[in-house]
């Protein structure tokens, strides 16, 4: 249907597409994820952004047969589904950056290390006043044949869409109109019943960083070499010691979402193990040296302030006191067994 979908659309006008196809994306049958999407979902803790970027691949693929280019404009990860709102635009100079923010995933299989690969890249044009080129990208060379952190084997997973998940402008917009709306009394959102969710998921959404693809899991991390966990905030002050940004994923207030490369987070990782010895201490992971100077797990000015809340529920004045993540309405909630009938 996507194909249709994104012909039928006008140019600048939006469409919205939801998959509840979650045991496909989550990458339990990936020969079927890559015939439907046009790539491999892997099995990390990540495996929900992964959703969302394999469902806006399919989709800005489609479009790109047609000359039309698609501009995520949100993307929400929610309970057992995916929903993504785009932008569909008739340019076919914007459809050739489709690999320029497509990659590939290598991702250890023995520890949380993942590297993201571009299929494309662009060059200065020799005419100065001429576009950019594109060509085909190299491989890394820091990435090898086996990972660096601990010595295990890659596995690949994509291509999918590498790009921004959100538009700044249009995430504000739509927290505006929900301020809006519950200021005034007005019945502009009449018949909506989960307006503070909305708000919560768009106040989470506001404060990761959109332009950084993938993420860490904090307890993940920790769980292999059976650390105890290291504070979130710690953590998260550390990163912003030496420099580097970091923020949550809105599905996952765990994630550990940074431009830091994968020797840093694991550097830390050691760095704690050091003052707190885990239960296992010959694992791979701790045998290699720290290379980072100046780590420092005192609490950052900024960790609780910046994008990179630390707090379940933080509140602050902008966000009206509305919790990020919301609780689920009931114990065990969501997908259940199909029905089965009884016959006695």
């Amino acid at each position: 249907f996507l194909d249709a979908a994104v012909q039928a659309v006008k140019d600048g006008g939006m469409l919205c597409v939801t998959s509840t196809d979650m045991p496909v994306l989550a990458g339990n049958t990936p020969e079927v994820t890559f015939s439907r999407y046009g790539g491999t979902a892997l099995k990390a803790r990540y495996v929900h952004e992964m959703a969302l970027r394999l469902v806006l691949h399919a989709i800005r693929t489609s479009a790109g047969r047609y000359k039309r280019s698609v501009v995520p404009l949100a993307s929400f990860s929610i309970d057992f589904y995916v929903r993504v709102f785009v932008q569909i635009r008739n340019s076919s100079a914007e459809t050739k950056n489709i690999c320029k923010e497509t990659g590939l995933v290598f991702q250890c299989v023995q520890c949380d290390t993942f590297h993201v690969v571009p299929l494309g890249e662009t060059v200065p044009s020799k005419n100065p006043q001429g576009p950019d080129r594109f060509k085909a990208p190299h491989m890394p060379t820091h990435i090898g044949g086996t990972c660096g952190e601990c010595g295990g084997r890659y596995t690949i997973g994509g291509p999918a869409y590498m790009g921004p998940l959100y538009q700044e402008e249009f995430v504000s917009l739509c927290l505006e109109v929900c301020k809006a709306a519950d200021a005034d009394d007005s019945d502009t959102l009449d018949g909506l019943t989960q307006t503070p969710r909305i708000k919560g998921m768009l106040g989470a959404v506001q404060q990761e960083w959109f332009d950084l693809p993938l993420f860490y899991h904090l307890p993940s991390l920790c769980a292999k070499i059976k650390l105890q966990v290291i504070p979130l905030k710690a953590f998260k002050s550390a990163l912003l010691h030496l420099g580097y940004r970091v923020s949550h994923f809105h599905r996952e207030p765990q994630a550990i979402k940074t431009d830091a490369p994968p020797t840093v987070v694991h550097d830390l990782i050691r760095s704690w193990a050091k003052e707190h010895p885990p239960k296992n201490t010959k694992h791979a992971l701790l045998q290699k040296d720290i290379m980072t100077e100046g780590i420092d797990f005192s609490l950052h000015k900024d960790v609780s302030t910046l994008m990179g809340s630390c707090i379940r529920e933080d509140r602050d004045a902008s966000s009206q006191a509305q919790p990020r993540w919301m609780p689920n309405p009931q114990p065990f909630w969501g997908p259940q067994k199909k029905a089965r009938s009884s016959r006695g």
